[in-house]
Order: structure tokens, then sequence, then C-alpha cells
């Protein structure tokens, strides 16, 4: 669709609360105030694909410090306060745009800037973008297995954890669905790929009667864009609820492969093909190297040979015979995206 018409369906402010009252909306100030201002830069792109997008180079250093320091506490924060409520749950989903807008901070560069961008730079920083969202990956898929099996009676799946789990499988299939997607656009150059914020992803009304809500937004060269909204496994529902000209639904389950056989019942030696996210965080995991080329790569990732090699190994103890179908999910995802931008 193009970009213009695409746009038309959102909004450009986000209708942040003026004055944060709760404990967990002083905490999210900051990362809903990102979230904004990025969904502001994308509104204006897409709104005038030609536009001179003025904005200071202070703000892209002051995100990345606050990436480093308030996006950690407040993931901390959530993640280890006692309360369950929806709120907390979706407090915890809002904070995937700023995860994953940490791992692919770069790839902006071409819709903010896109002269400044050339196509040898695409690839090395897609690179770094997939190595960060695949260790993220994994260690989400680590400590849900903590939880996931024998030694805490399967409780991950007990009926009263499906709120919880639904939002942990939702935000790593993010993290998988990322590293497709920057793998299509590493083989087709002409498009770019971000997360989508605020404006875009929480959209709160429909257009048209049907929800345009996105995960990612892809955005090509020539002024078109689609959105792509993750599911952990599509649903007729799903695909009735959401606008067809803006939106492309990724089954994470058929799409990605993201499945395992799992035990589920404490006492109960059946087992049942569950959606299992993180299964293509681990396969990039397994794959990396620290030699050569990678090794800029390794350190511009903070992280050393070590590391590197103990995730390499966990990696390797959790797929164990899982079959990779990460460049089947790159053809599957990249057709359906291309064939509807």
């Amino acid at each position: 669709m193009i970009a213009t018409k695409f746009v038309q369906a959102y909004d450009r402010d986000a209708h942040l609360l003026v004055d944060p009252v709760s404990e967990l909306d002083q905490q999210m100030e900051d990362a809903r105030m990102y979230s904004a201002r990025f969904g502001e830069f994308l509104f204006d792109r897409l709104a005038d694909p030609t536009a001179d997008l003025d904005i200071a180079d202070k703000f892209w250093y002051q995100y990345a410090a606050w990436t480093n320091r308030g996006l950690v506490q407040a993931n901390s924060w959530v993640n280890n306060n006692p309360d369950t409520s929806d709120d907390k749950l979706q407090a915890s989903t809002e904070l995937n745009f700023n995860r994953l807008n940490a791992a692919m901070l770069n790839m902006w560069i071409p819709l903010i800037y896109p002269d400044q961008f050339d196509d040898q730079e695409v690839r090395r920083t897609i690179s770094i973008s997939q190595d960060k969202l695949a260790l993220w990956g994994l260690n989400s898929y680590i400590a849900r297995d903590k939880i996931a099996g024998q030694d805490n009676d399967y409780k991950y799946f007990s009926p009263e954890n499906a709120p919880f789990r639904d939002v942990l499988e939702g935000i790593v299939n993010e993290f998988d669905t990322a590293i497709v997607l920057l793998e299509v656009m590493r083989r087709h150059p002409e498009i770019t790929v971000v997360p989508a914020p605020k404006q875009f992803e929480r959209k709160s009304n429909s257009h048209n009667g049907k929800k345009p809500n996105a995960d990612f937004v892809v955005v090509s060269k020539d002024g078109r864009a689609i959105g792509v909204q993750v599911k952990s496994t599509v649903r007729s529902g799903n695909v009735q609820a959401y606008d067809p000209d803006r939106i492309v639904l990724v089954d994470c389950k058929i799409d990605l492969g993201n499945e395992q056989v799992r035990r589920t019942k404490p006492g109960k030696s059946e087992q049942s093909v569950q959606t299992w996210a993180g299964i293509v965080s681990a396969q990039r995991v397994q794959r990396m190297k620290f030699h050569g080329a990678r090794q800029s790569i390794m350190s511009v990732l903070n992280v050393n040979e070590q590391t590197v090699v103990r995730a390499r190994l966990m990696a390797r103890d959790i797929l164990q015979t899982t079959r990779s179908r990460t460049d089947e999910a790159v053809r599957i995802v990249g057709d359906r995206v291309l064939t509807h931008l």
C-alpha cells in the first residue's frame, strides 16, 4: 500500500498520560514517551516520504543511553513486581517496543536519513541486530524452561498462568519474527523494518471496522508500507479482525516452526505439541561465531568469546535435534510481506 494511504489509519498523537499517578505508570513514563516519539518520526515519514525530518543528534544518544539504564530499570521493576494484574502484563507487552528497538535502532536510519546508509552498512547492522535479539530470545527461552518443567510441576501450563504464558510467548515470538524480518531485509535492501511504536501497535479503535494494529512496520524505498502482526497461532477470528490491506499476519507456530513436544501435566507421561517461542533465537545463537568479521560484531554486542561459547552450548542443549526452519520462515514471511507491500 502507498505509505501516504497506509498512515491514514493511525494518529500522530499517542495521547500519553499528562501526570502519571500510579507507580506502574511512573515506571513506564519514559518508555511510553520514547515509543510515542518514534511513532511521530514514523508517522511523519509515511505521511511525506520526501520530508526532511529534523531530528537532533542528541536524541539518538539520549535514547541509546536510556536503553542501557532506564529500560533495564523498567524491565527489572515489571519483572520483579509481585503484582499479577492485567496492567502489569500489559506494561511488559508495551516494553517490548523498546526491547526490540534497542536492538534495531539502526534500522531507523534508512527512514530518517535515507542518503546516509549504504548496503554494506545495512548488512553489518542487520547482523548486529539479529545477534542482540537472539541472545535476548535465548535468555527468555532458558528462563521459561526453568518454570515449565517437572521441578515446578509444569505450572507454566496451568490455566491460572494462561495470561502470563500468552504474554511471554508473544514477547519472545516478536524477537524471533524480528530476526526473520531482518533477514528478509538483508535479501531485499529496498526495504527496511522497524518495530511498531505505540501509535501503530496499540491502536485503540478500528479503521473501517478492521484493526490496523501492527507489531512491525515494513517500508520500501519507493514509498510503500505494510504492517506485520505477530501471533503465536493465527486463528480464523484474527484473520477476520485485521485490516487485510494494511496488516499481514505471521503464525509463529506454522510460519516460523516455533513448536515443541512437551509434557504439560504433573504425574502424566503424555506429551503434546505446544507453541514454543524462542527456537529461531536459539538457532541463531547456535550458529554464532567469534572469528574474522564476526569478532568486530561481538565487540559491538559487548560480549566476549566465553559468553558466546556458553550461549552456543546452552542453545545446543535446549534445541537438541530440533530442525532449523529459519530459511523456510524467511521465504514464507518474505513472500507474504513483499506481496502485500
